[in-house]
């Protein structure tokens, strides 16, 4: 059995609120909750704040993770999570989200 990762929780989050109307106005108000429940824990750290923001066509929200700390960062700095995806690989989706950036939400005169 795989570890489950955060992008696999933020996925899970994000289908269950396109496919359940209800379950999405659960969410926007009350995602701290939510997100206890379907990690199916009794509660999440007291200081942990919750958000939830949703883009629109005509917003789009750019996440910046919170830096690791190379103290705390330990083995995950080795980790073939870390370590699996080459530069080429990067470089490569780096280009296909221009490409649909573009596409989207540019124009040429």
């Amino acid at each position: 059995m795989r570890n489950v990762s955060r992008n696999d929780v933020e996925t899970h989050l994000i289908r269950k609120a396109w496919e359940d109307p209800n379950f999405l106005d659960e969410l926007r108000n009350n995602p701290k909750a939510v997100l206890a429940r379907e990690l199916n824990t009794e509660q999440l750290a007291e200081h942990l704040e919750v958000e939830v923001v949703e883009e629109t066509p005509n917003k789009l929200y750019l996440v910046l993770p919170m830096r690791p700390d190379p103290e705390s960062m330990g083995q995950a700095l080795v980790s073939q999570a870390v370590t699996s995806v080459s530069r080429d690989e990067i470089d490569q989706k780096i280009a296909e989200v221009r490409q649909l950036f573009t596409n989207e939400y540019c124009w040429s005169e």
